[in-house]
């Protein structure tokens, strides 16, 4: 038994994951149920992308203008308005409520309107379940980083960012490459495909997750001299804390303008190798899925 244990302390040791070892089996099995999730929860973000064309034909959209609005354009600005403000709420409610509850809900609330895509009859349907697919990426993003944060140590979080980074990453891109491959292959039917093999999988994950997964002690990996700083309560003044420092300034404007071309690149260029280079969704899909993965393991090993 001791043997075996040491022997899952050595491999977490050999990817910067050693403190896991300390959270038990089920501690383990946790964090990487949680990658599961963000893997695939991500996954659907850019399905879109690969078949703007075969979605937009799907509901009578044949003028480019009017496709590169409605499907790059709009979905994407309900989308990420709904899960900026979900983000903010769900970061607040984690202070009351049972993180391990909010995860499972996010997941949900955001994977069952993505399953439900693939059903679309009508444009204002698949509108309103894209924009609802919200509630899974902006929920996620604090539950998730709370949770890693009391997995482990400051010493070691980095490390296990990366890794989350990573599944998000992975996700993305894959799902990209998935959805041109099945879009090339059905061009009717291909683009809804895709939305279901990206969304049952969490299910799975959510499922073993409720069952055989716990959440770590708030705080528990921290080094905290007084009770009080696990009592704290987030306030209006301190979010105004976060807009007196000049180093958060720097990012918030940096931030805003840079996504906008990230914005660009993974929604348009997929179409943009189609039609001005003549690849296949799949050759184009690919290109732009190594550029997603060269992102993310950046990130990783930063």
């Amino acid at each position: 038994m001791n043997a075996i244990k040491d022997n899952k302390k050595t491999l977490l040791r050999y990817v910067g994951l050693e403190e896991l070892a300390s959270h038990g089996p089920r501690g383990i099995l946790a964090f990487w149920t949680i990658l599961g999730m963000a893997f695939f929860l991500f996954g659907d973000q850019n399905l879109i992308a690969p078949n703007m064309k075969n979605i937009a034909n799907s509901f009578g959209i044949t003028d480019q203008k009017e496709i590169d609005w409605k499907m790059g354009g709009l979905i994407p600005i309900l989308f990420f308005i709904l899960g900026g403000t979900v983000s903010l709420s769900m970061g607040y409610l984690s202070q009351t409520i049972s993180r391990k509850s909010l995860l499972l809900v996010t997941v949900l609330l955001g994977e069952i309107p993505c399953f439900l895509t693939a059903y679309s009859s009508t444009y204002n349907e698949f509108l309103l379940l894209r924009t609802l697919c919200g509630f899974g990426l902006g929920g996620i993003f604090p539950i998730l980083f709370s949770l890693i944060g009391d997995y482990f140590s400051s010493q070691s979080r980095a490390v296990a960012t990366g890794f989350v980074s990573l599944a998000m990453g992975l996700g993305i891109g894959v799902g990209q490459l998935m959805g041109g491959i099945l879009g090339e292959g059905d061009p009717i039917n291909g683009w809804r495909q895709s939305f279901i093999y990206m969304s049952v999988p969490s299910f799975f994950f959510a499922l073993i997750y409720l069952l055989f997964c716990r959440e770590p002690k708030r705080g528990g990996a921290e080094d905290i001299q007084s009770p009080d700083e696990l009592s704290h309560r987030i306030s209006l003044k301190d979010f105004k804390i976060l807009f007196q420092n000049k180093t958060n300034l720097g990012i918030f404007l940096q931030g805003l303008p840079g996504c906008i071309p990230w914005g660009v690149f993974f929604v348009y260029l997929v179409d943009y190798y189609e039609n001005v280079y003549g690849f296949g969704k799949a050759e184009a899909s690919g290109l732009v899925t190594f550029a997603a993965i060269g992102v993310f393991i950046g990130t990783f090993f930063g």
